[in-house]
């Protein structure tokens, strides 16, 4: 058995050695060159530019003094750290220092006031998905990705009567927090999530996606109390609108209210001059997957998540 050092890295050098670990796999290996890795290098580099990502925020397994295994953790607004970690199809030698890598990477992320850590993994990647397992994370969901292009009509949204939207303010702050916090009640979104941030962290978090734009946030009033929000960015850089939460309160379901929000998240697109509108939905949400597919979103990807409380 290989006898490895678990250590946070104390250089740029060393940070850098630990990504390249994730991305190429072990040191000493005989690391590919292929058009894909140099892709994958050249995007996550980056992603950690853009991202200003502290590469430091990892843990490193060192085994006579090469990099064998990593754990890269990212931080986001809303107390949520994102965990990444190396092609163990690839590399399954390196599955023991990974899990110990995780472990060390959950630690520093609890004490850097993290409350939750997700990762996004291929759904057929076994060996990933039993060594975050072996970690103490657990199935959240599978996640659909879906677009839908730029319509060629501007949509003519159909609200259900006494309806009115309101755009995002600090005064209406406890407004939106309280339709999100009743959004959860019975949701079928990973459940599994419900609880386990204050709305104040998922705020933050739904901020910080894109550039938060108060315009792009909408408060659905019926009959003058709060029934339900939908939130968009946009990304001038892919031309896109993301729609990064639609939700309502219970006595607001099934009544139509959501088609119209999505409606307007159309409109919005071809306002904003976006190519496409994206979103992200839970495969088990079935009502929210209907609408979506009635609304011709088309899927283009799925991913599986999983979380651990901190």
């Amino acid at each position: 058995m290989v006898a490895y050092e678990l250590i946070r890295p104390d250089s740029p050098d060393l940070a850098q050695r630990g990504v390249d670990c994730l991305i190429a796999g072990p040191e000493g290996e005989q690391r590919t060159q292929s058009f894909e890795a140099r892709r994958r290098r050249e995007f996550f580099r980056d992603y950690c530019r853009d991202n200003n990502l502290d590469l430091k925020c990892q843990r490193v397994a060192l085994a006579n003094g090469q990099a064998v295994a990593a754990c890269l953790w990212v931080p986001n607004k809303g107390k949520t750290a994102l965990f990444y970690i190396p092609d163990l199809q690839r590399y399954p030698d390196a599955i023991p220092a990974v899990e110990s890598c995780i472990r060390g990477a959950l630690a520093d992320s609890a004490a850097a006031g993290m409350a939750l850590a997700q990762c996004l993994l291929e759904t057929d990647d076994r060996p990933a998905i039993e060594v975050f397992h072996a970690s103490g994370f657990s199935d959240l969901s599978i996640l659909y990705y879906m677009e839908h292009g730029r319509p060629f009509f501007t949509p003519r949204p159909e609200f259900p009567p006494g309806v009115e939207l309101q755009t995002y303010t600090p005064a209406r702050h406890e407004q939106f927090a309280a339709v999100i916090a009743a959004s959860y009640i019975g949701t079928l979104d990973c459940p599994a999530l419900s609880g386990l941030r204050r709305i104040e962290d998922v705020i933050a978090g739904h901020q910080a996606v894109g550039a938060f734009d108060p315009s792009l946030w909408l408060l659905a009033l019926r009959d003058g109390k709060p029934a339900g929000v939908l939130l968009m960015a946009l990304h001038p850089q892919r031309e896109c609108l993301e729609i990064v939460y639609l939700g309502l309160a219970p006595e607001a379901r099934r009544q139509k209210l959501g088609t119209a929000l999505m409606q307007t998240a159309l409109k919005t697109t071809v306002e904003r001059g976006a190519t496409i509108s994206t979103l992200a939905v839970d495969q088990n949400n079935t009502p929210a997957l209907r609408l979506y597919q009635r609304l011709r979103y088309r899927k283009t990807g799925q991913r599986r998540a999983l979380y651990k409380s901190l």
